[in-house]
């Protein structure tokens, strides 16, 4: 095998392994799909496509009240929050978008994941990443301080959307 070549197939399995450390279900492979390498002139690409599952979630906790519909009600504690339960089983792990993220960062862990693949992986091979134009709320703090990102800036607020439909 060529040196160009067994630098991309290194490139691609270091890759693969990120996205196991990462989003597979426990760090195996268990919940991928499947994996693409899509390789052009001046642009190589791993695409992963997996099932977001995650051992731990959370769930509202019910009360015995009722609605007029007559469906139960979320209790809530002595000053009006409402009440949660934690929930953890490895052997019967839960589909859902919501907690995957969550239990990867929340609200920026998709950018946070994106810098740190761009931190361990892409940089070594001599990539280069754009300005970030993500809303403030959604950028970490790595890409803030690197972007120059502030508050009130271009990318602060989403444009205004009107919608009324004539």
């Amino acid at each position: 095998m060529s040196k160009p070549a067994e630098a991309i197939r290194r490139y691609f399995y270091e890759c693969y392994a990120y996205a196991v450390n990462k989003i597979g279900f426990l760090k195996t492979h268990e919940n991928i799909v499947c994996a693409a390498i899509i390789t052009e002139k001046a642009r190589r690409n791993l695409f992963v496509w997996y099932v977001p599952i995650t051992e731990k979630w959370t769930s509202k906790v019910i009360s015995n009240d009722k609605s007029e519909q007559g469906n139960r009600l979320q209790r809530y504690d002595e000053f009006g929050d409402p009440l949660y339960t934690k929930h953890a089983d490895i052997d019967a792990p839960r589909l859902s978008s919501s907690e995957f993220w969550k239990a990867r960062g929340g609200l920026t862990s998709y950018s946070d994941l994106q810098e740190d693949f761009y931190n361990k992986i892409s940089s070594n091979y001599g990539a280069e990443r754009g300005e970030s134009k993500s809303y403030l709320k959604n950028t970490n703090a790595e890409q803030a301080r690197r972007f120059q990102r502030m508050d009130g800036d271009l990318y602060d607020e989403p444009p205004p959307y009107d919608d009324v439909p004539f």
